[in-house]
């Protein structure tokens, strides 16, 4: 039986966009808000010195340039911030900022939470901050019977949405293992049918090494081609073409434009506007809090037709094919002077 907020999550759903990480960061905060043993047990989980009596608990509060902590935790003389992630990874210098914001705290106990789905190296980076990488799993396995209903929605949310799985191999991780191999070999084919076209097509230099698809595929859930781009203006955004897989369970064969945040000028937003008034079909879509420009197909309506992999590399041929007309349309934002 679905958990009350996937129910509520279908309301919450909209066309290009799913807010999943939003979505149950509040509920989270929402969690240790009015649930007292679960904050207990929460705070009890990070070994904190202090246990607060008194929470103010609040999110998304932004700090101009340095960005929007998912929730912020107030008591006493302790300031800690957490960031949940699901599918994504860490933003651009995301931590780093966080760090500032917390050293320019007048308050003497400082903490940050960094809470994921999937594991992720991160070292201590402050001596004077307490840092905590925590899993969804580990607050899966803190909620008990006696807490507050509402919180035990939460853990059959966290379930349904396979967040309760340990960092303990399974049948399922042993099954994936036989068979990766094939996999990553059949996406290098489509993905190395296309390299060569992409530099004669738009003129741009090479994509990204080989090497790269498994570190993009560690961290971001695809496994892509990727290529950074900086305009005249000083702009630097990213290209990728490959494959991802996203949180309706689908696999995706994509080209996607990515844009980090612009604090300063908002060419993120208005990068994505251009570049969107020349690439019609192209969706609008948004990764980590930046905005995007994406081509995409399910792997699965490919897989009906006989020879599909060839499909699927004319495909992204096509989707290369417009890249080259917007860099004709809009050369400085490829930072080619070429036709200006």
């Amino acid at each position: 039986m679905p958990s009350l907020f996937t129910k509520l999550f279908a309301y919450r759903q909209r066309e290009h966009r799913h807010n999943k990480e939003d979505f149950l960061t509040e509920i989270f905060a929402h969690c240790l808000r009015e649930d007292a043993d679960f904050r207990a047990a929460f705070f009890q989980r990070l070994g904190t010195p202090d246990q607060p009596e008194e929470l103010e608990v609040e999110t998304q509060l932004a700090y101009k340039e340095l960005g929007r902590p998912d929730v912020e935790l107030r008591w006493e003389d302790n300031l800690l911030l957490i960031e949940c992630k699901i599918e994504s990874g860490e933003g651009d210098t995301q931590l780093e900022r966080y760090y500032k914001i917390l050293n320019r705290s007048d308050r003497h106990q400082k903490h940050l939470v960094y809470l994921t789905k999937y594991y992720e190296h991160k070292p201590d980076a402050a001596q004077d901050i307490g840092f905590y990488p925590l899993r969804w799993y580990e607050v899966y396995d803190l909620i008990d019977r006696v807490m507050h209903p509402i919180t035990q929605e939460l853990k059959q949310y966290l379930k349904g949405e396979g967040m309760d799985q340990s960092r303990e191999f399974n049948h399922f991780d042993l099954a994936a293992l036989q068979t990766i191999s094939g996999t990553i070999s059949k996406m290098d084919e489509v993905l190395d049918e296309t390299r060569e076209y992409f530099h004669e097509t738009t003129g741009l230099k090479e994509l990204s090494k080989y090497s790269a698809r498994s570190t993009v595929m560690r961290r971001d859930q695809s496994y892509s081609d990727v290529k950074y781009i900086t305009s005249l203006d000083g702009y630097t955004y990213h290209l990728y073409i490959g494959f991802s897989w996203r949180e309706d369970d689908q696999v995706y064969l994509q080209l996607c434009f990515l844009f980090p945040k612009d604090r300063s000028n908002n060419r993120d937003v208005a990068y994505q506007k251009e570049f969107g008034a020349v690439l019609r079909t192209a969706r609008p879509v948004e990764y980590v809090g930046s905005p995007g420009l994406e081509f995409s197909r399910p792997i699965s309506s490919f897989m009906g037709e006989r020879n599909h992999l060839n499909l699927m590399i004319q495909q992204i041929k096509h989707w290369i094919d417009q890249v080259a007309d917007l860099k004709a349309a809009q050369p400085e934002k490829f930072g080619d002077t070429h036709g200006i």
